[in-house]
């Protein structure tokens, strides 16, 4: 069993052409993804500027049940504007698995972006789910 769920609308209600401000480090929601109940994985996609002339730190990460459950979190640092011919912007990949027990009814997911002063667009969340999941360990 595969289905296939995509997701490219930013906030509902918005354009889909919105980019969202960043600012002094708080999580923003910029996509999210009702799913039903089933086990999922999860696959994620945003690109992050710095607007600011400094070098930042910053921060993408894939959550369910409103940023309480973490999927997959990325940190990293930018250079700032003030550094030309060089990127100040990060084109972050997450992805992760998720299972929803039946009883917990839909679930939400979202990808969620901080930093100090900077910008996100391009965001993709895609979940594709799964009869059974095999984790592999080392």
């Amino acid at each position: 069993m595969t289905n296939l769920v995509r997701f490219t609308k930013f906030f509902p209600g918005v354009d889909p052409g919105f980019s969202g401000s960043l600012s002094r480090f708080a999580q923003t929601v910029v996509i999210r993804l009702r799913l039903p109940p089933g086990t999922y994985v999860i696959h994620g996609r945003v690109s992050i500027s710095n607007t600011d002339p400094d070098w930042q730190t910053a921060s993408a990460m894939i959550t369910a049940s409103d940023g309480a459950e973490i999927i997959d979190e990325v940190f990293f640092a930018m250079l700032g504007t003030d550094h030309p011919g060089r990127p100040s912007c990060m084109i972050v990949s997450l992805q992760g698995v998720l299972h929803i027990p039946q009883d917990r009814g839909r679930e939400i997911i979202d990808i969620r972006c901080a930093t100090h002063k900077g910008w996100a667009d391009s965001s993709r969340l895609i979940a594709i789910q799964v009869g059974s999941l095999i984790e592999a360990s080392l």
